[in-house]
């Protein structure tokens, strides 16, 4: 019996584009926009409402790189940042080229994630660090297993180890038993 492949139900493909969290921006070969779903469009903010065939330059400014993958046939993964004041957000923008027929490139596709969250629990976590470490107060760190996997200098220099001496080592050699 000869296998068939499956066909997904009519409109699944625009579908599945439309309702992604991601934004997909689709431009052709003079990098004009031909296509962006729901979320880039929010994403890109008013700029995104009339995005159809204008140029990226002028609906995605400061992403010059986009151009340059088209001139030089590159794909990249760059993080930037659209909109101003308190509605700017940080994206990660993967572009991908696209082939048309005789597997000449016909335009680029960008995926574009917003990873506003991300970069703000990055900063606080570097300052989270940044106090943990800086702190005159002991500080040590253990993990489920009870294993330390962090202790600052204060704790180091008050007990007189070195760092690397407590890290992986049970934390109740430390306590005292009361």
């Amino acid at each position: 019996a000869k296998l068939r492949e499956p066909v997904a139900p009519a409109g699944a493909r625009d579908a599945v584009i439309e309702g992604m969290r991601d934004g997909i921006i689709v431009l052709d070969t003079e990098t004009r926009i031909v296509d962006v779903n729901p979320a880039a469009r929010r994403m890109l903010g008013p700029q995104g409402d009339d995005a159809l065939g204008r140029s990226a330059e002028e609906v995605l400014s400061g992403w010059s790189f986009v151009s340059d993958n088209l001139r030089s046939g590159t794909e990249s993964q760059r993080e930037t940042r659209v909109g101003e004041g308190d509605s700017a957000r940080d994206v990660e923008v993967n572009v991908s080229l696209l082939y048309g027929r005789g597997r000449r490139v016909s335009g680029l596709l960008l995926v574009v994630r917003d990873i506003t969250r991300r970069k703000r629990a990055e900063t606080e976590l570097r300052m989270l660090v940044h106090a943990l470490k800086s702190t005159s107060e002991c500080v040590v760190v253990a993990d489920a297993n009870d294993e330390v996997v962090f202790v600052n200098d204060a704790f180091a220099r008050t007990y007189g180890y070195e760092k690397h001496e407590l890290i992986g080592r049970p934390s109740n050699l430390f306590w005292s038993p009361r």
